[in-house]
């Protein structure tokens, strides 16, 4: 996967991408939550926009994703039909399994709230798996007492043992699930053999597999891409969740007698990214040399809503010319329509940055607008955070076969709770193969991007002080050089600069850590808040 250095053309990102998508695409593999959601977010509409995934080959974990539901897809069609015999011929069984499994998940559930951010602690796994498999025990040798005594003609009881064999074997098939998933974690996703055996899927993919198109628009617009639309209120989709934003509006004056020269948005652009660039240089400011990799793009961003309603105009149908097809994911900046101010479709100057091992992302956004009486600066900084730990290759692999084998009990004994969502796993797979589209073309859902593969896998925090601070390290870099450099062209220009200092001076004395934002002062601690960031709750709940 190429990236976009600033000032260089096209180099080859690094090795260490390939490690975060190994994590990913086998955690789908474990986490089935996961992979459908995914499936759902990024492929089963085919004319959504695609966000960006920094950090990660989101075609790879995607196509892991199509391959794991394959494979459930199959071993949930024999299940929910064994689960339907034991139904229909054994139902003090299952009525006693329901129960059982509604305790035992419910337990979980609870376990897992009162645990906040560490889950589940191992003991409370062992011990509800305990307990949920004595009950289970308990419950099939009650059914068997059942059975027998309440159907004294052979033909009934002979039901009843069916439908409890049934319900044995899907307990025995869920067990020996998890045991295969550990051995497709060792076989395909040891950090020794990935990717050396390529995708589980076909790849490149049939022609006629319904994902085939959506994979290969994916893989076209991983290195060019310069627009995004986007569903719901926050339009920096791919970036994480929003940290830190400002803005300045000053007056142009002349400084002194003489008279200025024009300012351009194109000139103070230019000088930003001169300066952003100069990062780039070995030194100590970056710890591991990250500015090194600085990616720099141009990028136009609007909302499905605007979209739609604007899809008539000329920008509109440059960045919708047909209605079942996805918006472009690229357009010429110097076509009138595009170029032309909008309110719509706004132009952002984006600087990113990846480090930890391309665990920790941060992307700055900004967007300079100016006559010759007003300078308007907008400036957002997004920070991705690290996947989370449970996604980890090694957390998973180390959990070992005694994991596997609560894991696949606990699986048993909650299967009736999870009949729904394994159905309608189903459904969604036999809806995508058949082209089924549930959505209209004024429904801004069929165009507008939500997530992207990468930040569906982030956590809600970072793992540690020294990912928080650095957050804050490339964001203050990036954002100190872009006022310089505004403080630079407007004396260059023969423009006064005092204002702009003295806004300038409560942006670089603002520090956002941990959700805080803080003027004046340098505040760190744990979960400080002092407003509610609508885009962020909003994606939360939607996540």
């Amino acid at each position: 996967m190429a990236v976009q250095h600033a000032g260089s053309g096209p180099v080859q990102a690094p090795a260490e991408e390939h490690d975060t998508t190994r994590h990913l695409s086998a955690a789908v593999h474990v986490d089935e939550v996961f992979a459908d959601a995914l499936i759902e977010e990024c492929l089963a509409e085919p004319t959504r926009a695609i966000p960006p995934s920094p950090g990660i080959d989101p075609v790879a974990v995607l196509a892991e994703a199509l391959a794991g539901r394959r494979t459930r897809v199959l071993r949930d069609s024999v299940l929910l039909g064994l689960f339907g015999l034991a139904l229909l011929t054994n139902f003090p069984l299952v009525l006693g399994w329901a129960v059982v499994g509604g305790f035992g998940y419910g337990t979980y559930r609870a376990l897992r709230r009162l645990g906040g951010r560490d889950r589940l602690r191992p003991g409370a796994t062992v011990l509800v798996g305990v307990l949920s498999g004595q009950l289970v025990l308990a419950v099939l040798v009650l059914s068997l007492l059942i059975t027998t005594l309440a159907y004294l003609d052979g033909a009934a009881f002979g039901a009843a043992v069916v439908g409890t064999l049934a319900a044995l074997a899907v307990a025995a098939m869920l067990g020996v699930d998890r045991f295969q998933v550990r051995a497709l974690l060792r076989d395909r996703f040891a950090p020794e053999k990935y990717p050396a055996q390529g995708p589980a899927i076909p790849w490149p993919p049939a022609p006629d597999a319904w994902y085939a198109p959506r994979l290969g628009l994916i893989a076209a617009t991983a290195n060019r891409s310069n627009v995004l639309v986007h569903d719901g209120f926050d339009p920096f989709v791919g970036s994480g969740e929003l940290a830190h934003a400002w803005s300045i509006a000053i007056q142009l004056r002349p400084a002194g007698s003489a008279t200025p020269t024009p300012l351009t948005a194109g000139a103070i652009l230019e000088k930003v990214r001169t300066e952003i660039a100069d990062l780039a240089h070995p030194g100590t400011l970056a710890p591991g040399g990250r500015f090194s990799g600085l990616q720099h793009s141009e990028e136009y961003l609007t909302s499905a809503t605007s979209l739609l309603r604007h899809g008539r105009e000329p920008a509109g149908t440059v960045v919708l010319p047909d209605p079942e097809q996805p918006p472009r994911a690229w357009v010429d900046p110097d076509q009138p329509p595009v170029g032309a101010a909008s309110e719509w479709l706004r132009p952002y100057q984006v600087f990113r940055v990846a480090s930890w091992q391309q665990d920790l992302v941060v992307s700055s956004y900004l967007h300079v607008a100016c006559d010759d009486r007003t300078l308007y600066l907008e400036w957002n900084a997004c920070a991705l955070n690290p996947i989370k730990e449970e996604y980890r290759y090694e957390r998973m692999w180390l959990r070992g076969g005694g994991f596997a084998l609560l894991s696949g009990l606990a699986d048993a004994v909650a299967f009736p709770v999870t009949v729904p969502r394994r159905a309608r796993t189903l459904f969604r797979a036999a809806r995508d193969a058949a082209g089924w589209r549930r959505r209209t073309p004024d429904d801004p859902s069929r165009y507008g991007a939500r997530f992207s593969v990468r930040e569906l896998a982030a956590d809600e925090h970072r793992h540690t002080y020294l990912q928080e601070v650095d957050g804050l390290r490339y964001t203050k870099l990036m954002e100190r050089r872009t006022l310089a450099a505004v403080d630079h062209v407007l004396a260059e220009h023969g423009l006064e600069t005092e204002e702009f200092a003295n806004q300038a001076t409560t942006v670089v004395q603002s520090t956002v850590i941990n959700g805080g934002q803080f003027s004046g002062t340098t505040v760190v601690g744990q979960d400080n808040t002092t407003r509610v960031d609508k885009g962020k709750e909003q994606r939360r709940e939607q996540r």
